[in-house]
C-alpha cells in the first residue's frame, strides 16, 4: 500500500526556523529565516482585513485575488525548498491519485496565524488539492474514537449573551444545521441549546451523557497568562448568579472541554466563531467587564496571540474545525451542510469532508459566497484516525476541482527500491 502521509514539521529556533519533513518516502530537513515567517503572519492579517471587505464588495475581488496567488506562491516557495520540495515531489508522485495528506506540526500557536491552505504550487491551492491537517508540537497523539456505529450523538449550541447585531443571524443558522440533521435520520441523534438554554451546567450535563460532536457558534475569549482557562462565552446558570454584579455570562473553559474529551467520547469540536481559528483578539479582563451602560467592554488586542482551537488541541481535544476569518452566512451554512454530508451520509474521514467544504465554496456561484469563504474552514488534529465510526449510505458523488476544471489526473507512480 501506498502512503500519502507528508509531515511537516515547523520549529521556531532563535532566529532560525528549522523544516523538518517526513513521508514513506524519506526525510529532509532545511532552515530559513524566522524574518520569512513574521512577514507571512502581517500578510495573513491584512488578507484578513481584506477579506472582510470583500464580503461587503464584491467587486474587490479583482484586487485581492492576484495578492492572494501570489502570497500564496511566496508561502509555499518560502517552505518547500531544496530537499523538502524533493521529498514533497516525490510523495505526491506516489500516492493515489496524487493527493496526499500534509500534516503540519507548528512549533507555536502563532504560527497558526499564517493562512496555510492558501499555499500556491503550479497554479493550485494546496487546500484544494490536498487533505491539511494543523498539529500542535506535542509528544502524544489523541486518538479519536473509530468503532463503526450507526449513531452519532451531536451538540448543538447557539449563544450570544453578548447580544450583538449578529443574533438573528446566528438564530437562522441554527435553525437551518437543525433541519439539516435531521435530515439524516437514525444515523444522529441531536441535542440542542439555543440562547437562555446554553448554560455552563446544561451544557456539562449533555456533555457527560456522552457526545461525539459538539458543535458551538457564538463568541470565545482568552486567558493571556494561563490559556487553558480560556473560555467559550455562554449563560451563567442562575443558581450563580448572586455571586457575580455579571451574572448573564458564563465560561465553558478549554480545561472543561478537555476533561470530558478524554473522560466520555467526544471526538470534535466544531467552532463556528469569529476569528476563533486565528486568534481571540478580544481579550475580556476579568470575565467580561461591563461599563456604565452595561455593555461588555471588550479589548480588542492585536498584539497577543492565543489561539482556542490551537489550546484545544494541545489541551487534548482529539479534532476541532474553526473558522480562518470573517466569512458570509451562506457559506457558513453551505460549509456545515457540506461537512455533516461528508462525515454522515458518505463516511469520509474529517480532514476529507473539509477538502470537500473548500471545493464546494470555491465553484460555488451563489452571489451571497465570498470569493475568500473556501479559505476559511482549517483542521487541528492530534490523531492519524480522523473518522468518526459512522456507517457511510450509498456513495454519491460530490464536487471535485479537478473534474470540474477538466484537469487530468496524474497516474499513481510505482516507486520500487
Amino acid at each position: 500500500m501506498i502512503s500519502s502521509r507528508f509531515d511537516l514539521k515547523i520549529i521556531p529556533i532563535k532566529n532560525k526556523v528549522a523544516i523538518l519533513a517526513e513521508s514513506a518516502f524519506g526525510e529532509a530537513a532545511i532552515q530559513i529565516e524566522q524574518d520569512f515567517l513574521s512577514q507571512m503572519i502581517k500578510e495573513s492579517k491584512y488578507l484578513r482585513m481584506s477579506y472582510k471587505k470583500l464580503i461587503k464588495y464584491p467587486y474587490l475581488r479583482r484586487d485581492i485575488e492576484p495578492k492572494l496567488q501570489l502570497f500564496g506562491s511566496k508561502l509555499f516557495n518560502g517552505i518547500f525548498k531544496d530537499g523538502i520540495l524533493s521529498l514533497f515531489n516525490l510523495t505526491v508522485g506516489g500516492s493515489e491519485n496524487s493527493q496526499i495528506d500534509i500534516r503540519l506540526i507548528l512549533g507555536c500557536c502563532n504560527l497558526n496565524s499564517i493562512q496555510w491552505e492558501v499555499m500556491r504550487f503550479h497554479n493550485e491551492y494546496i487546500g484544494l488539492r490536498h487533505n491539511l491537517i494543523r498539529h500542535p508540537f506535542v509528544p502524544q497523539p489523541i486518538n479519536i474514537p473509530i468503532k463503526t456505529r450507526k449513531q452519532l450523538h451531536i451538540l448543538l449550541v447557539a449563544v450570544d449573551p453578548i447580544g450583538s447585531s449578529l443574533l438573528p443571524i446566528l438564530e437562522q443558522e441554527h435553525k437551518a444545521l437543525v433541519k439539516l440533521l435531521e435530515g439524516f435520520g437514525q444515523q444522529v441523534r441531536i441535542s440542542t441549546c439555543w440562547q437562555n438554554e446554553a448554560t455552563v451546567e446544561r451544557i456539562k450535563e449533555i456533555l457527560f451523557e456522552g457526545v461525539d460532536i459538539f458543535h458551538f457558534s457564538g463568541h470565545g475569549f482568552l486567558n493571556i497568562e494561563n490559556p487553558i482557562d480560556s473560555s467559550l462565552v455562554v449563560w451563567r446558570d442562575q443558581e450563580n448568579s448572586r455571586f457575580s454584579n455579571r451574572e448573564h455570562f458564563g465560561q465553558l473553559s478549554i480545561g472543561l472541554l478537555n476533561s470530558l474529551a478524554a473522560s466520555q467520547n467526544l471526538g470534535l469540536c466544531f467552532l463556528n466563531t469569529c476569528d476563533v481559528a486565528n486568534s481571540v483578539e478580544a481579550e475580556i479582563q476579568g470575565d467580561i467587564l461591563s461599563n456604565a451602560n452595561d455593555e461588555p467592554s471588550i479589548n480588542m488586542n492585536d498584539n497577543e496571540f492565543v489561539n482556542m482551537a490551537h489550546n484545544l488541541t494541545e489541551a487534548g481535544v482529539p479534532a476541532i474545525v474553526a473558522t480562518n476569518h470573517s466569512t458570509t452566512y451562506m457559506a457558513s451554512y453551505r460549509l456545515s451542510r457540506r461537512f455533516y454530508t461528508s462525515v454522515i451520509k458518505y463516511g469520509k474521514r474529517i480532514d476529507q469532508a473539509l477538502r470537500d467544504v473548500r471545493v464546494e465554496l470555491f465553484v460555488d456561484t451563489h452571489e451571497a459566497v465570498s470569493f475568500s469563504d473556501w479559505s476559511c474552514p482549517v483542521l487541528y488534529a492530534r490523531s492519524r484516525h480522523l473518522g468518526l465510526g459512522t456507517e457511510p449510505l450509498e456513495w454519491e458523488a460530490v464536487p471535485d476541482i479537478y473534474s470540474i476544471r477538466n484537469v487530468e489526473r496524474l497516474p499513481r507512480v510505482s516507486i520500487t527500491g
